[in-house]
């Protein structure tokens, strides 16, 4: 440019040598007459004024305005030049030969400062130029940003958005905007512009998923009303990422249709931009048609609970993506997910507790294919096949373990179904697989007991009973005599009989004591019934009374005769008397008179001479078909004795 002035000012001055020539010329030919010599200008101009509005260091440009003078009778043009003091020493014309009526001249931009110190405007003619010019003093106004920042919130690889930053010029008086480019080097030679924002405005938004494209440096340059600014601010680009290295959701929500679990990841990155994570349910990988779940979940935290009885829907994958404190990345990772459905089959439910509207026993199922999800096994009673008024029938079983075992005695209530529902770590599952309920009911007829032990407070005899109609599931029965129908203070007759046994004696000389009942409880593998079949304990007492005995053995010391007494009052199982003599009345160190005789006889004969001194009693016993009784009925015998004395003899032969 200062070439160009310079040749602009030595052609104005080629000029004015012609024209003075050619005057010379036309006088010496005498076609022109000469009038009285001129001289240069010497008016100034007023009001001489220049702006920099070009913002680099070391840099001029804007215009040069000044006030016409009041006379501009000998001004022809005005010569504008920059100086290295106000006289013109060292001068670059600006603009030469300016018309008289301009009042400005612009300087072009980025003119080089050099050691200039002013601008001078001289008016001329063609006799030359003003000999004092007017002066204005250079003054290089700069004005650039500093400190450019700019952080990448779009957390997608190749793609940038954010604010970008700066801190202002302390100067901004001749500031008006701020344009914003993204380019391939520092000097912007390949650039392109994002925007602009007013003087007062530090920053400039980059939108979200902006391309990177090959761009690695963003520019700042000030700009002025004029121009804007050669050399700007810059900052290089760090494109933010945050890519998924591991995404992962295992469905333990166990019915079918029905999603829940916790979608875990792990994210490698700039992950101190990473603000949240977003977790969707969609469609396909490529995140069609996506439903949020939950909230979102703030950094630090990698994982998300997708709630149980989710509706699976039409939903193929797991997606997640990152956010930043500005947006959602469009970048994602995905996993598909696999609906689990986890039902047991086969469910047995044997009622092994026999009683009426009781239930006991093994509760058995077939494990589901997807077992692998399973922790635990739930069984419950319930009043229909999907759970309805539940109660649980048995401790949880662990997965591997495909039984549940209900304890006795469990109360049938309303119950119809067994049910067994599966449970992973997280959740029980809520539609179960059901079972009808069937109440074992297992119990004797006719039990019947005859005592046949005839001493009063002892019992003895057959206890015997008639087999359940269905004795399908009975393997043992149980006989006791108890206090009473329910088998209060119970006392076992001998063990355990099979099913095929229907009867047990009771030992004779069994005391009674507060025992007024037989009992007879059916046994499954499992449980002894609780509520036995039940029938009276009767003591049966059958003694003979009022024994008689005469001696007629009239040996000291020796008996004879006939023993008499009286039967029983209820002799129906009487079946025999025996007859002994003993050494007490209890019995004791008996020995029997004869043989024993049949129920209907009341006497029994002794031979005589019965030589028995240490047995002074006749114990009379009765005797059923099982034993005889214990204690019997005794008389203390008295002997008779008679002795001749004085015995003469005369023969009267």
């Amino acid at each position: 440019m200062r070439v160009a002035v310079r040749l602009q000012s030595e052609c104005a001055y080629n000029w004015l040598a012609h024209a003075r020539i050619q005057l010379l010329q036309l006088t010496f030919l005498g076609l022109f007459v000469p009038v009285a010599k001129a001289a240069p200008p010497t008016v100034s101009v007023s009001q001489l004024q220049f702006t920099d509005e070009d913002l680099d260091t070391y840099e001029l440009g804007g215009p040069v305005t000044w006030t016409v003078p009041a006379d501009t009778s000998q001004v022809t043009h005005y010569d504008v030049v920059l100086a290295r003091d106000s006289t013109g020493t060292g001068e670059s014309q600006v603009g030469l030969g300016v018309s008289v009526s301009a009042t400005q001249v612009a300087l072009p931009e980025n003119t080089a400062l050099v050691a200039y110190t002013h601008v001078l405007v001289f008016t001329a003619n063609a006799d030359g130029r003003q000999a004092t010019p007017s002066a204005w003093p250079l003054s290089d106004y700069a004005a650039s940003v500093s400190n450019v920042a700019f952080t990448d919130y779009d957390l997608d690889n190749r793609e940038i958005g954010g604010p970008v930053t700066w801190n202002q010029p302390s100067d901004v008086s001749g500031v008006v905007n701020y344009v914003t480019y993204v380019a391939t080097s520092n000097a912007g030679t390949t650039r392109s512009q994002l925007g602009i924002v007013v003087v007062g405005t530090n920053v400039f938004n980059i939108p979200l998923e902006s391309s990177l494209g090959s761009w690695t440096k963003i520019l700042v340059y000030t700009r002025s009303s004029l121009f804007e600014q050669t050399t700007p601010a810059f900052r290089s680009i760090a494109d933010s990422t945050a890519v998924f290295t591991s995404l992962g959701f295992s469905d333990l929500d166990l019915d079918g249709g029905e999603l829940g679990g916790y979608a875990t990841w792990s994210v490698s990155g700039s992950m101190s931009l990473v603000a949240h994570y977003a977790v969707y349910l969609a469609e396909s990988s490529t995140a069609l048609n996506r439903r949020q779940q939950g909230d979102l979940v703030p950094v630090g935290t990698n994982n998300l609970l997708i709630p149980p009885d989710t509706p699976k829907q039409f939903y193929t994958h797991v997606v997640v993506y990152t956010k930043s404190l500005l947006a959602q990345s469009s970048g994602y990772g995905a996993i598909g997910v696999f609906d689990v459905s986890a039902k047991v089959s086969a469910i047995v439910f044997q009622d092994m507790d026999l009683d009426a509207a009781e239930f006991g026993g093994s509760i058995t199922w077939a494990p589901p294919i997807a077992a692998g999800v399973v922790q635990h096994y739930f069984a419950y009673f319930a009043l229909s096949t999907i759970g309805t008024g539940r109660s649980q029938a048995a401790e949880p079983a662990p997965n591997g373990q495909d039984y549940a075992s209900c304890a006795e005695n469990t109360s049938e209530a309303n119950f119809t179904h067994v049910v067994v529902y599966t449970k992973s770590s997280l959740v029980e599952q809520t539609t179960p697989v059901g079972a009808t309920l069937s109440d074992s009911i297992r119990n004797v007829a006719l039990v019947n007991f005859v005592d046949r032990d005839l001493d009063a407070g002892d019992l003895g005899g057959t206890i015997g009973w008639s087999p359940p109609s269905d004795a399908s599931l009975v393997v043992h029965y149980s006989i006791y005599v108890a206090a009473d129908a329910a088998g209060g203070s119970r006392s076992q007759v001998g063990s355990d009989v099979s099913l095929y046994t229907t009867s047990v004696l009771l030992s004779a000389d069994f005391p009674r004591g507060s025992f007024s009942k037989v009992v007879v409880y059916t046994k499954s593998q499992m449980f002894e019934q609780t509520t036995p079949v039940a029938t009276d304990a009767s003591d049966t007492s059958a003694s003979a009374s009022q024994v008689a005995f005469l001696d007629l053995d009239l040996d000291s010391v020796d008996i004879g005769g006939e023993v008499t007494w009286n039967p029983p009052s209820d002799a129906a199982e009487l079946t025999h008397y025996s007859v002994y003599l003993a050494a007490t009345a209890a019995g004791a160190s008996r020995s029997q008179v004869n043989s024993d005789v049949a129920n209907g006889t009341n006497i029994i004969n002794i031979p005589e001479n019965v030589h028995e001194p240490s047995k002074p009693y006749i114990s009379v016993y009765t005797k059923s078909s099982l034993a005889e009784q214990t204690t019997p009925t005794s008389l203390a015998w008295t002997d008779s004795a008679v002795s001749l004395t004085s015995v003469s003899f005369i023969d009267e032969a």
